[in-house]
């Protein structure tokens, strides 16, 4: 799939895949600067098979704002 077909479906984000499946960097409002990961699509025996938005529990902080 391409990211023109990507942001068709899901909007402007920052995809990737990693061994799980599909995935997008969301923004969230904390004191500092965070987004999480939310999952697309998992991996099957046939490639991707997409689902509803999931959040996982993982939160990557990008900086702190002073």
């Amino acid at each position: 799939m391409r990211t023109l077909e990507l942001n068709d479906l899901f909007g402007e984000h920052t995809f990737f895949l990693d061994g799980n499946g599909l995935n997008i960097v969301e923004p969230v409002q904390t004191g500092v600067e965070s987004a999480k990961i939310v999952s697309l699509a998992n991996n099957g025996g046939d490639g991707l098979e997409s689902h509803e938005p999931e959040p996982t529990d993982i939160v990557v902080v990008l900086g702190v704002r002073h």
